[in-house]
């Protein structure tokens, strides 16, 4: 299954948050909140990314003046060089 994108999922949230009918509201406003949440989230990584970005040469240079262990470089090879907003 492909993933859908973050957008997409906070949009259908804020969708539901307008449609659902419920007699508390209580449903309404946990969808909204989810939305926001998503949307927060999606433009702190984009932010934590751009800084990492900016951040690679100096790791990578550290990198080669210090002994790190071979698991630590694969766990941030595959966590965090994808700076593509995926």
């Amino acid at each position: 299954m492909k993933r859908v994108e973050t957008k997409i999922i906070s949009g259908a949230m804020y969708e539901l948050a307008r449609t659902i009918q419920c007699d508390d509201g209580v449903a309404n406003v946990a969808c909204n909140e989810a939305a926001l949440r998503l949307d927060e989230q999606a433009v702190e990584i984009l932010s934590l990314k751009d800084k990492l970005r900016f951040l690679k040469p100096f790791i990578e240079y550290s990198k080669e003046q210090i002994d790190v262990p071979d698991g630590f470089s694969k766990l941030v090879n595959e966590n965090f060089w994808d700076l593509n907003g995926k």
